[in-house]
């Protein structure tokens, strides 16, 4: 019997009798064509990178306008028109890639409601000295900053005004904790660009001479620098105003800011301030609790058809017996799109409103409480009284006003060419502080924006905060740590798990033998 014959007569199965070396030399073969495929195919991969890195190429994907606050989209739906957009920032430094993604943004929010149309480019000048020199001298510019240009009218915004740097103690941090950094840049550029469709800054003066706050002051619990900063970085022009010897208040005065005064005003001061608010003028009025009434503003109150009531607002949701909390408001344009965000007053005083609702009278004073103390708050008659507790029949439960808006021929003004007079009232002075406002934790800063917007008449949309933090992912890396993470992601790892699956398939493959 033949070896290739089974005992049945039926015929063996044939057997592979190559050698051996020649199955292990196609194996390796394979391997080193599947080993070839995937490096040619991350050698593509990286090059096409390093290609897009070059050519700064962007795949954007589709979907909302990341990040941008609703103010923001209202407002680059309301301007038109052509805007150049000159960014002078070195393509390394950190916050060019939340620039570009803001500027590219609010480029696509404006398109998509038919608003200005945005031409951006993006000089470097460690790449194009030349171009940024021209630019430079063309628009004086010194430093890195983002300049818009609107037919002859140019606004520039300087990359440093952009960037906060907020410290430790501001967030209740240790105090060996680095500063933190918070990018400003949509408050700003979006604010630019609203003062481009304006034919003026709107000014805002200042009252001084009757212990108001100081807009230069930058304590933390009484100056009021952080709010004159954010009034400015809204498109208003801050000025002082000190009233003496019978002089007016300026014609260009858009809106008059009365912040806590703590002495009554001269006769002739509050003659001037009458007869503005007479004419049609509008007023911020921030006032503390007095300590004895009258104190001397009870005329320019009862002008608007207000008075103090002589009550501190405290409640259930006070904190330390003095912050209280409002997150309830009224449909006033002021307030309109605030219902997410809380106000902190301290020691706020009660405001009562004196003057009749009358419906839609045109020539007749409407007041609107924007504010009031929440359910459960009582009016404090003894402001030093600690713990706080309500004495019936001495404190007064109810609806307690804080935030007052006031107008006043509203109708008439379209008829008789007249401008109404408007006013907004506010029972605490503290709202406003630098440490109420910083961080923009609080939505102080919110409303009291929105009521300068509503007074001064801007055309800016009452709405959420311009601090959205969202435009971009900040990885906080520099230009060397960028490349070297692009590296270890598209090289180094890759390979390393490229190299181990080998190994393992090799070790299998061997086992199996």
């Amino acid at each position: 019997m033949t070896p290739d014959v089974e005992k049945n007569g039926s015929p063996a199965p044939s057997r592979d009798v190559r050698p051996r070396w020649r199955v292990r030399l196609r194996r390796w073969g394979t391997s080193l064509h599947r080993l070839t495929a995937v490096g040619l195919a991350t050698l593509l991969l990286v090059l096409v990178n390093l290609l897009a890195v070059r050519l700064d190429v962007q795949w954007r994907l589709p979907g909302p306008h990341g990040g941008l606050s609703q103010r923001a989209r209202a407002m680059m739906a309301a301007t038109h028109g052509e805007v150049e957009v000159k960014v002078l920032l070195p393509r390394s430094h950190k916050e060019f890639e939340p620039l570009r993604q803001l500027l590219a943004n609010l480029r696509d929010a404006a398109a998509a409601a038919d608003g200005a149309r945005l031409e951006i480019e993006l000089v470097d000048p460690y790449r194009d000295l030349a171009r940024a020199a021209q630019l430079a001298r063309l628009y004086g510019v010194s430093g890195w900053a983002v300049v818009f240009v609107k037919g002859e009218r140019v606004e520039k915004v300087a990359l440093d005004e952009m960037v906060e740097t907020i410290e430790p103690a501001d967030e209740g941090l240790v105090a060996t904790a680095p500063p933190l950094r918070r990018f400003r840049g949509e408050q700003l550029c979006v604010t630019a660009l609203a003062r481009l469709a304006q034919p003026r800054r709107p000014v805002i003066y200042a009252l001084e001479g009757q212990g108001e706050r100081d807009i230069d002051d930058y304590d933390l619990l009484g100056g009021y620098s952080d709010f004159a900063r954010e009034i400015r970085r809204d498109g208003y022009d801050l000025r002082k105003l000190r009233l003496a010897g019978g002089d007016g208040i300026p014609a260009d005065c858009d809106v008059l800011l009365i912040a806590g005064p703590r002495q009554p005003p001269a006769t002739e001061v509050r003659g001037t301030i009458e007869a503005y608010l007479a004419r049609g003028g509008r007023l911020l009025f921030l006032a503390d609790r007095a300590r004895e009434l009258p104190h001397g503003w009870e005329g320019v109150m009862e002008r608007l058809g207000l008075q103090f009531a002589n009550l501190t607002a405290v409640g259930a949701r006070t904190l330390g017996g003095f912050y209280l909390i409002v997150d309830r408001f009224s449909l006033h344009p002021i307030a309109r799109e605030l219902e997410r965000n809380a106000v902190y007053f301290v020691n706020p005083q009660v405001i009562d409103v004196i003057a009749p609702q009358q419906g839609g009278a045109a020539d007749h004073l409407r007041t609107d409480v924007v504010a009031a103390a929440p359910n459960g708050a009582w009016g404090e008659t003894d402001p030093d009284q600690l713990p706080r507790r309500f004495d019936p029949g001495i404190d007064r439960q109810g609806r307690l006003p804080l935030v007052v808006a006031v107008e006043l021929g509203a109708g008439l003004g379209a008829d008789v060419g007249l401008r109404p007079m408007r006013a907004v009232v506010f029972g605490d002075s503290h709202v406003a502080v630098n440490a109420v406002l910083s961080g923009g934790r609080t939505g102080n800063r919110d409303l009291l924006l929105n009521a300068i917007h509503w007074l001064a008449e801007s055309g800016a949309p009452a709405g959420p905060s311009l601090m959205a933090e969202g435009n971009a992912l900040q990885l906080g890396l520099t230009r060397s740590r960028q490349i070297r993470f692009f590296r270890h992601s598209t090289i180094y790892w890759p390979l390393l798990v490229a190299v181990l699956g080998y190994l393992r398939v090799a070790a299998r493959r061997r086992r199996q033998e």
